[in-house]
């Protein structure tokens, strides 16, 4: 890590250590804490639920957050970004909030082996819930996701396929764009999870 870069991070800026976890629990770097510590001291109040001078500011920070993820993760509109508490909870959201209606014991849903948890557990869950089946493709001779296999379920009719952009556990990344496009022709949905990518470069293009 740059040291610049480790400058941003109070831990980092304190201890000569490499961590390797951010996958579970990343470091949070100092302007962070700053923003945080500064609605603590100067605005605390309930957002979207007050008319007073306190409630408005605070708001106003919320919906300038928004602002910011919309920009960097290149979405449509600021009211696309729905901030929860992590990966896994975005993704039980999708699936109690969404899947669960839609999906039935006919209906198949597609992952990769290579998913994190946050992108695995809650799919094995519908599954058990709705009765519809679990396919979980494998990888490459190479050990990357098996693109192929996934589009091939596809064709046989699946209705939802989750697949990570970038896998933490390999550091591979599927051609996301490609099974995109197979889903989209045969009228399935896509969940992907971009929780590790996202610090890497641009996750709309």
């Amino acid at each position: 890590m740059d040291n610049n870069i480790r400058q941003e991070f109070p831990l980092f800026a304190k201890k000569e250590i490499v961590y390797l976890d951010s996958a579970a629990s990343t470091q949070t770097a100092q302007p962070v804490l700053d923003a945080m510590q500064s609605y603590y001291e100067t605005c605390r109040s309930n957002v979207h639920r007050g008319v007073y001078t306190l409630s408005v500011e605070a708001t106003e920070r919320y919906e300038s957050a928004r602002r910011a993820v919309q920009q960097f993760i290149g979405a449509a509109s600021s009211e696309e970004i729905v901030f929860t508490r992590g990966t896994t909870e975005s993704i039980n959201l999708v699936m109690q909030g969404w899947a669960v209606s839609r999906l039935g014991p006919k209906d198949k849903v597609v992952v990769s082996v290579a998913e994190h948890h946050s992108n695995f557990v809650p799919w094995q869950q519908l599954a058990q819930k709705c009765g519809c089946e679990f396919i979980c493709c494998g990888l490459t001779p190479d050990e990357r996701i098996d693109e192929e296999a996934i589009c091939r379920e596809i064709e046989k009719g699946a209705k939802l396929v989750a697949v990570t952009l970038l896998a933490n556990g390999l550091g591979v990344r599927p051609d996301v764009a490609k099974i995109i496009k197979a889903a989209r022709a045969a009228g399935a949905v896509v969940v992907v999870d971009a929780a590790q990518a996202a610090a890497h470069g641009p996750i709309n293009a």
